[in-house]
């Protein structure tokens, strides 16, 4: 009897003990927080972070047996793209950089001129009257030159954006319509966009958003086909320093200058800016072994000038970007009407536009300087006049014409300080 006692006692002291214990709480995983966290590293290159929040990530999956969201997986496989390809930069001689005032790909008209020899670019203005093709508001076209076939980028069945190829018939009608990628060579492409076919007749790049390959917004991709009328090759992202974090489209090569050029909204202010530069004829890399900070600052385009291989010749490449089509557009995208003349002795050669300019902030301060020469011309044309009336006996305007000539003084000065660091801001690799 009392052993039978003491075991009910037991038993129910053992209830009460668990009733009384703390249940322990399912641990709470933000996992976009964490995204956010590894999407912000991956944008500013620190590949370090991001692997150290990712492994962070995967383990607070572990712990709070949660499933991953299928963010985490994309940026997995972006974060592996960004090692491999940083440790593959293209070393490409820059030449320039202009900024564009919109993106490319949303304005009704390009703003990228090409040499006629590359055919035409068109943007979706042109796409209006064309009911044969399957087009959107933000469709754009290559026409290669010759006008034998066309290259667009429209609406597909499963609502994203795809590449098209046609050829033209005698009438100006299209000749079998198709995509150009079907199948396994399609998988992943969600946006396709700014198709250009080489003057080889064989290559074609374009932009594109893919969740496998691309480095975030549109990347820049390459294919090729062995001959016209043939199926193109499955795409392969062109790697750093062309593609970034960012978007980046609209690669195309001018076959008179031999340069090339790409658009980028990398910069801080996310305006697109065109890069010109000279593409190699085999794919040369930065050494590898370099340290990661140098590497990063190639893939980023952080210093034009670093690109320039010893006593490289920018007047001569200068001189031939400004006399493609596209440097007579990128001058209307700088609102430059004003023509000026200086000289920058680093370089041996005289500016005479804003587009000229390499360094972004030199040429911000020219502008500066652009308007302080209009200040000063307007204070020249008021002191000329309190003058005139002073010269007609209008003595009350004495007081006026001192202020004036005060002003004007220290117009001048502000005129002259603003170009000189334009120059010096513009001899110094940024």
């Amino acid at each position: 009897m009392k052993k039978s006692l003491i075991i009910t006692l037991s038993l129910a002291l053992t209830l009460m003990s668990l009733q009384a214990a703390p249940t322990r709480k399912k641990t709470s995983l933000n996992q976009q927080a964490l995204a956010e966290r590894v999407i912000e590293a991956l944008d500013q290159y620190n590949l370090t972070l991001a692997e150290e929040l990712l492994d962070e990530w995967d383990s607070s999956i572990s712990r709070s047996r949660q499933t991953a969201i299928p963010l985490y997986e994309q940026l997995v496989t972006r974060h592996l793209s960004m090692t491999n390809m940083l440790e593959r930069v293209e070393a490409v001689t820059i030449i320039s950089a202009d900024t564009l005032d919109s993106r490319a790909f949303d304005s009704s008209s390009l703003p990228i001129n090409i040499d006629i020899e590359a055919g035409a670019l068109y943007g979706p203005q042109w796409f209006i009257n064309r009911t044969d093709i399957v087009h959107d508001s933000l469709s754009t076209a290559h026409i290669p030159a010759g006008s034998r076939e066309i290259f667009w980028t429209g609406p597909d069945k499963n609502g994203g954006r795809t590449l098209y190829e046609a050829g033209f018939l005698l009438d100006g009608s299209l000749d079998n319509p198709r995509q150009v990628f079907q199948g396994q060579e399609n998988v992943g492409f969600i946006d396709m966009t700014t198709p250009f076919l080489a003057d080889d007749g064989l290559t074609l790049y374009f932009s594109a958003k893919n969740d496998n390959s691309s480095l975030g917004g549109y990347d820049i991709y390459r294919s090729v086909r062995s001959g016209a009328g043939a199926q193109f090759s499955a795409p392969t992202n062109i790697g750093m320093p062309y593609n970034s974090p960012a978007d980046d489209y609209m690669y195309c090569i001018d076959p008179t200058t031999g340069l090339a050029q790409f658009t980028s909204e990398r910069s801080e202010d996310n305006l697109p800016v065109t890069y010109t530069f000279i593409p190699n004829e085999t794919r040369i890399n930065r050494d590898s072994s370099l340290d990661e900070d140098t590497l990063t600052a190639f893939a980023m385009i952080r210093n034009i000038q670093a690109t320039w291989p010893e006593n490289f010749d920018y007047p001569k490449y200068r001189a031939l970007k400004t006399s493609s089509p596209a440097h007579a557009n990128l001058e209307n995208e700088d609102n430059d009407s004003e023509y000026f003349e200086l000289y920058i002795p680093a370089h041996h050669t005289t500016y005479h536009h804003l587009s000229d300019f390499i360094n972004p902030m030199a040429r911000d301060t020219m502008q500066q300087a652009l308007d302080a020469r209009a200040d000063l011309e307007n204070i020249q044309n008021d002191l000329d006049t309190l003058r005139q009336q002073w010269a007609s006996g209008d003595h009350s305007v004495r007081d006026q014409i001192i202020r004036g000539e005060n002003t004007i003084s220290a117009a001048r000065q502000r005129l002259s300080n603003l170009t000189n660091r334009a120059i010096s801001l513009e001899s110094t690799p940024r």
